[in-house]
């Protein structure tokens, strides 16, 4: 399966993707990965807790949320 990967300017929910990929530095969300929280009613933050995850240098948090 091939994978193609496309940048943008825009903001993660302004267009059609069957993946968002967001950064956690220190178990914390950056500013565009606040913003898709709080369009998930804080789903992202919840799971980050329940994890612990800390998005530390090599680890990957896959998250599937339905209607994503």
């Amino acid at each position: 399966m091939a994978i193609r990967v496309k940048t943008t300017r825009r903001k993660v929910f302004e267009h059609e993707a069957p993946m968002r990929v967001v950064a956690v530095l220190g178990g914390e969300l950056t500013e565009e990965g606040r913003w898709l929280d709080s369009e998930l009613d804080g789903a992202l933050v919840r799971i980050l807790k329940e994890t612990r995850f800390k998005g530390d240098f090599g680890t990957t948090l896959y998250v599937p949320l339905a209607g994503v």
